[in-house]
């Protein structure tokens, strides 16, 4: 207990100045060693306390005392210390003696919890996370339960709502057996009654060598299998809750769940073109298209209904975010594609702590803000750069915080993508596109194409998409790799020195869905260490490959060579798999110790017609 100074001092006693409320004159800044409140409703003490400084401090930016707390909206809270006196004896889930007399503290807006180590002067000389893996959505309170267990109590993303994720958390530690970790992966998530999909729980895991599972499927209470792999049948109209028990050989469980909808079969929806599907060559050309929609419901209706499709093009700079939408890690925002990279700069920043896409939070939504404001430049101005200082008045009393740690030319892409919001981008259903980019351009085109159908009797409506995204022909290796097996991109490397894919012996990398029509030679840019050879595989990385060449090892660090492919007239949507075999030269350390080395590096493919 002290005198930490709210509300005249914040952080390392920095003082708010007194302010005189009739005048709005500003005065001198208050004396920590001698704080006075003389507020003429203050029935207590005038003189107090000197200001104590806080354990952490840390503003809206980058923490110069303190980087391990991030950066953004910030609400500080203090969590519990761990003991593991007091806990039921004979409870199988306490947390290790590592945690003994350590200090969890947590951010409610931040969504992160670390753990704070003292030394014997009980001084801070350590902060770390305390689980990064673990989803949060504003924690709220933290508790030590007598089991020993860590219980976590989430608020949710949005103020003062029914949240659909907030929740409470009970955190075990698994000091002998784990549990397992169930996942159910269905063939179909939707369809018409009788709505028939396969589920699967093959993707399940069990972190403990040797174990084994056991499963039960069950559906609205009632158990409708066992196996790992299952057949299912919904006759009935509706929202329908799978669940897998997954079970060790110890007699640890958990539970996995799975929405499925029934009643209504999902639009399917087809961009056609004439052009390639992946690569262009060119920097200014015409991409013909025709959208192609089916929908089982609306066509036994009033029929496919144009307006409720939608077509949206952009071009991408960052090849790392084409390389996350191809892959799934990214998905596209309502608004205008235009500004893609704006909204992932919202989806990726703490934005949504305040606001909401179409309902008020403590801010106004994006909707409200794109329909008072016109996407004129003085105004895109003003409002990054009430994003990155921060205001209040124009919806109301509420303050926005400030964002230092942004700056204005991100800003600029985030206010753009909000007052697209305004206008509903839409192009015909056929037509041409008319793409233009930089001949030396790493980015490329993201066409996105959907259909949201009407629905159907005890159904809601489902979308359709397409996505489309056509890169250079010339791809960074790190960037184009959709998997690697025995081979890794360096730590750092898809954004410094190191940007390209190291391959160990008999390491693999794939890029999938590739159309390969009119593309006659795959041109590498390779360094070796050892003799070795790399094989070009169409389709599966199995059985004969399409061409291999022998590649020499390359005593001049840091030089690269050509290899040249020849690929068929025939090759069209496939998955390309290069695979490197060779001896890996093992290296031996200043200690006489050998480990394993890389075969070779791949620095960047070209493709060519």
């Amino acid at each position: 207990p002290g005198n930490f100074g709210w509300p005249y001092f914040v952080a390392d006693n920095k003082g708010y100045p007194d302010r005189n409320f009739a005048t709005d004159a500003v005065g001198p800044l208050p004396d920590p060693l001698a704080p006075i409140n003389d507020s003429p409703h203050n029935s207590g003490s005038r003189e107090l306390p000197p200001a104590r400084v806080p354990l952490f401090w840390y503003p809206y930016g980058k923490s110069p005392e303190f980087p391990p707390l991030g950066e953004g909206s910030r609400s500080s809270m203090a969590g519990p210390f761990y003991h593991r006196a007091g806990q039921w004896p004979l409870t199988q889930v306490s947390f290790p003696d590592y945690y003994e007399n350590k200090w969890l503290i947590y951010d409610w807006a931040r969504s992160w919890i670390k753990v704070v180590t003292f030394d014997e002067r009980d001084e801070p000389v350590q902060i770390e996370d305390f689980w990064p893996a673990m989803p949060l959505s504003k924690p709220i309170d933290l508790k030590f339960g007598p089991d020993g267990a860590l219980y976590v109590l989430e608020y949710g993303n949005d103020y003062f709502l029914d949240n659909p994720d907030a929740r409470l958390v009970r955190i075990e530690y698994a000091a002998g057996n784990r549990p397992p970790l169930p996942r159910i992966v269905a063939d179909a998530t939707a369809g018409a009654v009788p709505f028939t999909t396969r589920l699967r729980a093959t993707g399940s895991q069990d972190l403990d060598p040797g174990d084994s599972l056991r499963y039960e499927w069950s559906v609205g209470g009632e158990r409708i299998g066992t196996d790992s792999i299952l057949e299912w049948t919904f006759r009935e109209a509706g929202e329908h809750m799978v669940r897998l028990a997954a079970t060790d050989r110890q007699g640890a469980s958990a539970e996995a769940t799975l929405r499925l909808l029934a009643g209504n079969e999902p639009p399917r929806v087809e961009l056609a073109t004439t052009a390639n599907r992946s690569f262009y060559f060119q920097p200014a050309f015409s991409w013909p298209y025709e959208v192609r929609i089916s929908d089982a419901e609306d066509e036994r209706g009033p029929g496919i209904d144009p307006a409720r499709a939608r077509v949206r093009y952009t071009y991408v700079t960052q090849p790392r975010l084409l390389a996350d939408l191809r892959g799934g890690a990214a998905t596209l925002p309502v608004g205008s594609l235009r500004y893609l990279e704006g909204a992932q700069l919202i989806e990726t920043g703490d934005c949504y702590s305040c606001h909401n896409l179409e309902t008020e939070n403590v801010g106004p939504s994006y909707v409200a803000v794109a329909q008072r404001y016109l996407p004129e430049p003085a105004t895109v101005s003003r409002l990054a750069g009430k994003i990155i200082e921060g205001g209040n008045g124009v919806w109301g009393e509420r303050l926005m915080s400030a964002h230092p740690q942004v700056t204005p030319a991100a800003a600029e892409l985030m206010v753009r993508y909000i007052l697209s919001l305004r206008d509903e981008e839409r192009l015909p259903l056929r037509g041409q596109l008319k793409l233009s980019a930089d001949a030396e351009s790493a980015g490329g085109f993201v066409i996105a194409t959907q259909y949201r159908d009407r629905g159907a009797p005890g159904a809601e409506p489902l979308t359709g998409e397409s996505l489309t995204i056509l890169r250079p022909p010339k791809l960074e290796a790190e960037y184009a790799a959709d998997e690697l097996e025995r081979a890794y991109v360096p730590a750092g490397g898809a954004h410094r020195a190191f940007r390209q894919v190291n391959f160990r012996p008999g390491g693999r990398m794939t890029l999938r869905g590739l159309d390969l029509r009119g593309i006659r030679t795959l041109v590498l840019s390779v360094h070796a260490f050892s003799e070795g050879e790399i094989a070009l595989y169409l389709g599966a990385a199995s059985g004969t490959p399409v061409a291999t060449r022998a590649v020499a090892a390359d005593p001049e660090w840091g030089s690269w060579k050509l290899v040249t492919f020849s690929l068929p007239a025939s090759a069209e949507w496939t998955d390309l798999h290069l695979v490197w075999t060779g001896e890996d030269g093992r290296v031996t350390d200043d200690m006489g110790h050998h480990r394993p080395a890389d075969v070779g590096w791949l620095d960047w493919l070209e493709f060519k017609r």
